[in-house]
């Protein structure tokens, strides 16, 4: 980007996007940056190429928005897709003990079940958003500096692994900052009116439904009761567990009262552009 590795303009980016050997990309054009596999038609093994692709607008790093990206890139392999006859061998390959027509319907189940954790994902975030907008109120700014402070050495830790310096990560400082603070006031300001939801409408996480999630936990990670109890107790962790399921119990009471209309596309682009008219 402007002649400089795309780490060190956007310290943020993944790292998907910002670097990457030995990596197979199937030759579609939603399998990664718009017009990045379109470049890539017609080359040959041991090719080497430079791709340009332009950043969509809306991608959630804005000092990538809209900048072109030029990628250096080395053909060091090329594979034909085949497609396996969809019969009771390739079900039996997938899970034992399955025909096809029950593993279309697991498959179908599963792809439901996905479907309808994305509307309520999408539900919650609207629910959020519309609280966080419709209430303005100062929040302690030590609570946001903690908060911030931990997404701050998280984006470090994460830019450490993906080989970038000290120095590097210097020169972005402030905007590393600035991102992670304005992170942090949304968490800690969505925290608060969680909270404050919670204490109204009375909703509360009781001792056995901690317990039951620590022995799910527990089992989840194959550790005895009693010792993930303890550990927990040692790190202070059972107060986060259990605020973290007071968070959800909240959000799940948010869920149910809300009122969830289906668009089409077309209509949600409507609304969208009614909102900004």
């Amino acid at each position: 980007v402007d002649g400089k590795p795309i780490g060190e303009v956007a310290p943020e980016t993944p790292a998907q996007i910002a670097t990457g050997e030995d990596k197979w990309f199937k030759m579609e054009e939603e399998t990664f940056i718009p017009g990045f596999c379109a470049g890539l038609v017609g080359a040959k093994f041991e090719d080497s190429r430079e791709v340009t692709v332009t950043i969509p607008a809306e991608f959630p790093h804005p000092e990538l928005a809209g900048k072109e990206i030029v990628y250096s890139v080395d053909v060091k392999g090329l594979k034909t897709q085949v497609l396996p006859e969809l019969d009771d061998a390739l079900a039996e390959k997938i899970k034992p003990d399955t025909t096809m027509d029950e593993l279309r319907e697991l498959m179908e189940a599963d792809l439901l079940k996905q479907r309808k954790n994305q509307v309520e994902n999408a539900t919650v975030q609207q629910i959020i958003n519309h609280l966080n907008q419709g209430l303005d109120f100062e929040l302690p700014k030590d609570m946001v500096m903690r908060e911030a402070q931990g997404r701050i050495n998280e984006i470090v830790r994460q830019n450490a692994q993906r080989g970038l310096g000290d120095d590097t990560i210097a020169e972005h400082q402030e905007e590393i900052l600035n991102s992670a603070t304005s992170d942090a006031h949304s968490s800690v300001k969505n925290t608060f009116i969680l909270e404050q939801i919670a204490k109204k409408e009375e909703i509360k996480v009781d001792n056995d439904e901690l317990r039951q999630h620590v022995e799910e936990m527990a089992e989840s990670h194959g550790m005895p009761f009693e010792k993930l109890a303890a550990q927990l107790e040692k790190e202070g962790g059972v107060q986060r567990i259990h605020h973290q399921m007071l968070m959800s119990k909240t959000l799940d009471f948010l869920k149910s009262n809300a009122s969830v209309e289906t668009l089409t596309l077309e209509e949600l682009k409507a609304a969208e552009a009614a909102q900004q008219g």
